[in-house]
């Protein structure tokens, strides 16, 4: 588990963007912290110098999803919102 200050970090580098062309909308949603993938996915991590030790160690840590299970969480609402988003974009053209 991530200490307070870490996950609150984490938690605010969550990003997204839309792109739109002509026959589809995509969203985007995305963390630019180095740790981020890790935690979400699961993996490995190699270290040459754990603790400037010179001691090399394997470590294996397990996914512990923040981003998928709070996407999916929220589904119905973000299905809404987009539905909603689009709607209205119709009545303007």
């Amino acid at each position: 588990t991530l200490q307070p200050s870490r996950a609150a970090d984490l938690r605010a580098s969550v990003n997204w963007k839309v792109k739109v062309n002509s026959s589809r909308q995509i969203a985007q949603v995305s963390s630019n912290m180095k740790y981020s993938r890790i935690h979400e996915l699961g993996g490995t991590i190699n270290h040459n110098n754990l603790f400037g030790k010179g001691i090399k160690a394997t470590i294996k840590m397990p996914a512990r999803p923040y981003l998928s299970s709070s996407l999916k969480a929220k589904r119905r609402e973000i299905v809404d919102n987009i539905l909603e988003a689009m709607i209205e974009g119709y009545k303007r053209t």
